[in-house]
């Protein structure tokens, strides 16, 4: 069960690991002076933002499962087809958002002020990244209510839980492994990607808008079909 739990939240966890403003947060965090601090409490708060909401949904869900004792619900595909529908939407808005050709994207405004942010202000900027992003937060609520849907016992539910938490961890947490590992090389190595993300952030977010859409969309179908 632990695998098959693993396997349904995966999609989930990829999507809220890519996500380009806070990994140019993070980078930013890794020239700052208090940057291995900074960069710590930052993760922290990410990482505690995503298991618990997770957690909190999978017991909500598997709570309904079980005073309904049934298998994929209805109500679940409604959530997966509005969550489809609210990603293609959001892709809709990236693209008319996006740079007009030949345009520099603004960095974001966050990047003037993040090298004097402290642990405390860290920990608070990865609660509003993890919570409050209209990309993440919807794929917590369904990465938890998938959980509940399958009936994993709360030991299993917690193990991939925290399996979808270190996935989530893979995008915020790159610059700080390449920081520690390549030492004076480092430097470069994160300007370059901090350049490229701040480019191409507004197509990068179309590209996640849409596959998390179609996904969304074809789970949703597939499960009012079974």
């Amino acid at each position: 069960m632990i695998g098959q739990g693993i396997g349904q939240v995966l999609p989930q966890a990829i999507g809220v690991a890519l996500s380009p403003a806070p990994i140019i947060l993070v980078i930013v965090i890794m020239f700052s002076d208090r940057a291995r601090v900074d960069a710590g409490a930052f993760l922290a708060g990410w990482a505690l933002s995503a298991f618990v909401a997770v957690m909190v949904v999978y017991l909500v869900a598997d709570g309904a499962d079980v005073a309904t004792d049934s298998g994929p619900s209805n109500g679940q595909a409604i959530v997966q087809l509005v969550l489809g529908v609210l990603f293609l939407a959001l892709a809709l808005r990236q693209w008319r958002s996006r740079p007009a050709p030949g345009v520099e994207p603004e960095p974001p405004a966050f990047m003037a002020r993040v090298k004097t942010l402290g642990p405390a202000a860290a920990f608070g900027l990865a609660l509003l990244f993890t919570l409050l992003n209209p990309k993440n937060l919807p794929l917590l609520l369904s990465a938890g209510g998938e959980l509940g849907q399958l009936g994993l016992g709360t030991g299993d539910a917690v193990v991939v839980a925290a399996i979808f938490t270190l996935v989530t961890l893979l995008g915020v947490g790159a610059p700080v492994v390449v920081m520690l590992a390549l030492g004076d090389r480092a430097p470069g190595i994160l300007q370059g990607w901090q350049d490229w993300l701040v480019r191409n952030q507004a197509t990068v977010m179309l590209v996640l808008f849409l596959v998390l859409g179609v996904k969304m969309l074809g789970s949703g179908i597939e499960t009012l079909s079974t």
